[in-house]
């Protein structure tokens, strides 16, 4: 076993949580919340694989872009994730931003918007769990 792989297990874990609540959030007509959890759920998935692949923490300020790129490195299965990864970008609330008004929301998200970003992060999470042979 690898020296990440319980700690990989928990991001995933955490990455499914927030694809379950992301929809939960849409029949909740919450559409911002729900786009803004896919984009962490992909996050953390890709997180998880890193750290499976790696052995070694990730920071914690990193869009679902940044990560797939990163992923893309060890893994070319992670070509559509990266897509993916940067039609979620829209979504990805920074967290160190400078601004005294840091935007909790990504802002106005229709129905269909957060449709399709469940299905971009279900993407991600399910390439990611294949590729730690979790399918």
């Amino acid at each position: 076993m690898q020296e990440g792989s319980e700690e990989a297990k928990r991001w995933l874990d955490h990455s499914e949580l927030d694809l379950r609540t992301a929809l939960r959030a849409i029949n909740s007509f919450l559409f911002p919340d729900a786009c803004l959890l896919c984009e962490q759920s992909a996050e953390e998935a890709l997180k998880a694989y890193l750290i499976f692949k790696t052995g070694q923490p990730v920071s914690e300020e990193q869009s679902a872009e940044a990560l797939a790129e990163r992923c893309l490195e060890y893994d070319e299965r992670f070509n559509t994730a990266a897509n993916n990864a940067r039609a979620l970008k829209r979504y990805y609330a920074s967290t160190t931003d400078d601004s005294p008004t840091l935007a909790l929301h990504p802002g106005p998200c229709s129905e269909k918007d957060a449709v399709d970003a469940v299905n971009a992060s279900r993407e991600i999470v399910e390439t990611v769990k294949r590729a730690l042979g979790r399918s």
